[in-house]
């Protein structure tokens, strides 16, 4: 309990910091040139690694043809594999690395700036306005609506007030009086002033073509106040679409709007979806009912699990693992977001973890030189842990119950945005468990990367350094850490970063970034005359500069993020 009183502190004292812009602006985003031109400029050609000594292997780029960047899929993404006709699965994810010579990764491809990478929907020159308008006039932050105060983070938690949700300026998805419910969501985002939103509407709806329309209930408006660029949860998602959707993972869509409470303007939001099961989002078959327990779930790595209903909290134990690193804990709690009906089935969840937790650790911690006396393992339809000893790779064990082409999107994600998040909360994993089910644990659904790319002022704001494998503040994942060492998983994510890199992703992010904060300059500017530069870090005098800012810092963490692999695939050679 000490610890894990400590570990919340720390993180509540960067909580703090983010949102009252008390650390030296100076050294923020602004320490990276800016571009002050009004035209989009393509980024600088970004320098291959520099060579390593002769002793060691190198990594030599070589030309390729230039390859024009395609944007984020819009296609509903599905988590379902073709289960494994054997009792021990074997891994369903990409397949071995051959011995072959490593990928060589090229510079950023040129692009006109006319030829920017955007959804058809941000084409267009206005944004959609949502109006919403609560029974009674009520505030959604009025303090009638406060329920009570979350005993982990000390942040209020607020009932729904009944409304009615209107959209115009939104040719591909107009409506008038819509009956829903809304209430302020989030953790630390809802003590700031410009609250996050939560709406959900009485019957399933599209919103503004999100998700290639797709109708749900539930919708998020993200306020944003604590990024002074309103765009870095824009960035993540846009990278997440491009990672993760193609290869059939589930990443929200997003859409900026300006939005009315009651009559009166309350500033621009990201429209996004809520992170729930859902055939169009993440795609597992909940329980339908008490009794079955081989069913889908999905839960989050999660630092505020005590503020959940003890049903929906389970515990993983990362011993022996966590005692011999040089951080504090690990978070040992998780909470389950799927629909769960009974003790038995929060048990079965907690179990599956476990012993997915326990395969990794043996496949990667334990000597296997003797696979007669030391085989690898695998987890079983009831989730208990048996030997495979077909096996003769760690990869392979791993392979067995976790879904390693999401661990790989999922990693290169967390480490583009340096997100402190990635150790603390808002990370989310599925596992189906059905008998149709591949019985993987797979990496989904990122979301909450408002305090990422660069804004965490002297802790993660260096554009060359690797956080997400290194020490984060007094904790760090133990899903990302465990593999910090196996040079397959290295290879992986350098040949899925080099895809990455040749499709345009990491300029296509960057281009974004500048081109909406262009396109809808008015509305920005509007948005900071009712709210200033909100609660973020930075000594900026507008949206501009600080989208500008967080452009370039993306353009050089992605030419970092080359080396930072590299380095590691030459570490564990």
């Amino acid at each position: 309990m000490r610890k894990t009183a400590l570990i919340i502190c720390a993180l509540m004292l960067l909580n703090l910091f983010a949102a009252c812009g008390m650390a030296a602006a100076t050294n923020d985003e602004t320490k990276i040139t800016s571009q002050t031109t009004e035209t989009l400029q393509p980024p600088a050609q970004i320098s291959a690694p520099s060579p390593t000594s002769a002793s060691s292997p190198t990594l030599t780029p070589s030309p390729v043809p230039t390859q024009t960047p395609t944007a984020p899929q819009t296609q509903t993404p599905t988590q379902t594999q073709t289960p494994d006709p054997t009792p021990t699965p074997a891994p369903t994810t990409s397949p071995m690395p051959s011995t072959s010579p490593a990928p060589t990764l090229t510079p950023l491809p040129t692009m006109p700036p006319e030829e920017g990478v955007l959804y058809d929907y941000f084409k267009s020159a206005d944004l959609p306005r949502i109006d919403i308008s609560t029974d009674g006039g009520i505030s959604p932050d009025a303090e009638s609506l406060v329920r009570t105060t979350a005993p982990v983070g000390n942040f209020k938690i607020y009932d729904y007030v009944g409304a009615s949700i209107s959209v115009s300026n939104c040719p591909d998805g107009e409506f008038e009086n819509v009956r829903a419910q809304v209430r302020v969501r989030g953790n630390a985002t809802s003590m700031l002033d410009k609250k996050p939103l939560r709406i959900k509407f009485d019957e399933k709806r599209a919103m503004c073509a999100l998700n290639g329309g797709a109708e749900m209930r539930n919708w998020v408006l993200l306020a944003e106040y604590g990024d002074r660029s309103l765009l870095r949860n824009a960035a993540a998602f846009f990278v997440g679409r491009s990672l993760l959707t193609p290869d059939g993972f589930y990443c929200a869509d997003f859409r900026l709007a300006e939005v009315y409470i009651n009559g009166s303007y309350n500033g621009v939001y990201l429209l996004t979806e809520q992170q729930q099961v859902n055939a169009h989002r993440v795609n597992v078959p909940e329980p339908k009912d008490a009794q079955t327990t081989h069913a889908g779930y999905f839960f989050e790595y999660d630092m505020y699990a005590g503020n959940e209903d003890p049903l929906k909290q389970i515990d993983v134990s990362y011993e022996p693992y966590s005692s011999g690193l040089p951080i504090s804990m690990f978070v040992n709690k998780m909470t389950i977001k799927s629909d769960i009906y009974s003790e038995e089935q929060r048990d079965f969840l907690q179990k599956c973890v476990q012993t997915i937790w326990d395969v990794i650790y043996n496949a990667v911690k334990e000597d296997h030189s003797d696979l007669s006396a030391s085989p690898y393992y695998t987890m079983d339809a009831d989730g208990n842990r048996i030997a495979a000893p077909h096996f003769t790779t760690a990869r392979e064990a791993v392979g067995s119950v976790v879904n390693l082409r999401s661990l790989t999107d999922m990693y290169l994600l967390c480490e583009l945005a340096a997100d402190p998040d990635t150790g603390a909360s808002s990370f989310f994993f599925s596992l189906d468990m059905s008998p149709e089910g591949d019985r993987l644990l797979t990496f989904t659904a990122p979301w909450d990367f408002d305090r990422a790319f660069g804004k965490a002022i002297g802790i993660f704001d260096d554009p060359g350094k690797s956080y997400i494998m290194e020490e984060m503040m007094t904790s760090g994942n133990p899903w990302f850490l465990i593999f910090k060492n196996e040079s397959w998983f290295w290879e992986d994510a350098r040949s899925r970063f080099k895809k990455a890199w040749d499709d345009g992703v990491f300029k296509g992010v960057a281009d974004m970034v500048v081109d909406l904060s262009k396109r809808y300059k008015t509305y920005f500017d509007e948005n900071s005359a009712l709210w200033g530069m909100g609660a973020g870090l930075g000594a900026f005098n507008n949206q501009k500069e600080a989208a500008e800012a967080l452009a370039n810092w993306l353009r050089e963490r992605a030419g970092c993020m080359r080396e930072i692999i590299d380095e590691q695939v030459l570490r564990t050679q």
